[in-house]
């Protein structure tokens, strides 16, 4: 899998930055992330109780957002997940707190002129094709890490009218919209009355070669290579 994950990872930085090889030597090269996220919602009693909802909140403008399986970036697969404790806990909490997307990739990290968000949405719908949660996510570099989001959940209420005789149901939505600068390797969490995050940002590290050490005369190994040192954002 790693293996994939490499050639993958080369072919889209040689598209991405083929135009720029006419530019300086001096330019940093492109750094490559493991990113994973949960969103929870919550659904508590009083969950956003206190806060005064808009009755039609704005919609994230996604005409520039990815598509996560349509970029060519590389979904990881579950044994490469680090955040399965995190949602073992949220699933104790014996429905206050309900995971409804947990997923990771890896990509290329930009600038945050350059960077695009990514569109991504819970597998479960709330009616017909209505998604329960979906939005975007965009990860940028800046010194630090940056990450914004922009999410929209939407609950089910049922509503009924005596004078009308009409009963079913409709849906609230509640919008997520944050920026904020993360850290590399480090849990990170955002909250919302209605939702949490939690994401973790890990620096993708090319796997090295098993080679076979050469022996000297003596009968020593020798060393065939070193490690190349990485420094990426923090």
């Amino acid at each position: 899998m790693r293996h994939i994950r490499t050639f993958t990872a080369a072919l889209i930085s040689l598209a991405l930055f083929l135009p720029s090889l006419a530019f300086s030597q001096e330019s940093k090269p492109t750094l490559w992330y493991d990113v994973e996220i949960i969103v929870f919602a919550r659904n508590g009693a009083n969950a956003g109780s206190t806060e005064n909802w808009p009755d039609s909140p704005a919609i994230a403008n996604r005409e520039e957002a990815l598509l996560l399986q349509n970029t060519g970036y590389t979904v990881l697969p579950k044994s490469e997940w680090k955040l399965g404790a995190e949602l073992k806990r949220l699933k104790r909490t014996r429905g206050r707190l309900v995971p409804l997307i947990h997923t990771a990739w890896c990509q290329p990290v930009l600038s945050l002129n350059a960077a695009q968000p990514l569109y991504i949405r819970s597998p479960g719908n709330i009616s017909g094709h209505i998604p329960h949660l979906d939005g975007t996510i965009k990860v940028s570099v800046q010194r630090y890490l940056h990450v914004e989001v922009d999410f929209l959940i939407r609950e089910l209420r049922t509503i009924a009218s005596a004078e009308s005789g009409f009963f079913g149901s409709i849906f609230n939505s509640y919008r997520f919209a944050d920026h904020r600068r993360m850290r590399s390797k480090k849990l990170h969490y955002i909250d919302h009355p209605k939702m949490g995050i939690l994401m973790l940002i890990t620096p993708y590290k090319t796997p090295i070669p098993v080679t076979t050490p050469e022996l000297e005369a003596d009968g020593k190994a020798e060393p065939t290579g070193k490690k190349a040192a990485a420094t990426p954002a923090e």
